[in-house]
């Protein structure tokens, strides 16, 4: 089998995103994290003020349509915790709370 190789490429998306902007958005979302009191010194450090995103902050933030199942599916998933020990009461309680957590928007 052949394999081709590339150079990496950096594609500067056309929605400017300012880093206070993510800081502000992940601040929102953990605001108890241990580490919230040193993101705006971890986010300074990068150098970075802006960066070219694909997508504009608030549509790349937004929950998707799915669930936290969307990738592996309810099949699988379930094979995989019976298969592991877990009695089908525990398997229906995992899976349910999977079902409940929003899928990523990107």
């Amino acid at each position: 089998m052949a394999a081709y190789l590339c150079p990496p490429a950096v594609i500067h998306g056309e929605h400017a995103v300012e880093t206070s902007q993510i800081v502000a958005e992940v601040s929102g979302r953990h605001p108890d994290a241990a580490w919230a009191p040193r993101i705006e010194g971890i986010a300074a450090s990068t150098g970075i003020e802006t960066r070219g995103w694909m997508l504009p902050l608030e549509t790349a933030v937004a929950p998707g349509d799915g669930s936290g199942l969307r990738a592996a599916g309810i099949g699988p998933a379930r094979e995989a915790l019976a298969r592991d020990g877990f009695t089908q009461q525990d398997v229906d309680r995992v899976i349910a709370a999977l079902e409940a957590i929003p899928a990523p928007q990107t």
